[in-house]
């Protein structure tokens, strides 16, 4: 009916090394923006061993 997209293909590879050439990294950490609340946001550090780990394992559960 809407014609939205429900399949993304993925290659966890290129994602990866995005992240690392990414410029909020500062070494083995990078800042992103998380949205708390409507209109409403805040800067996170997380670790790339942490967001990486995080990529790779919801990449893999995808159908």
């Amino acid at each position: 009916m809407f014609n939205l997209i429900n399949e993304v293909s993925i290659d966890v590879n290129k994602l990866v090394g995005a992240m690392l050439r990414d410029k909020k990294r500062s070494g083995d950490f990078i800042k992103l923006p998380v949205v708390t609340d409507v209109g409403r946001w805040d800067v996170v550090r997380v670790s790339i061993k942490e967001l990486t780990d995080l990529v790779i394992n919801e990449c893999r559960s995808m159908p």
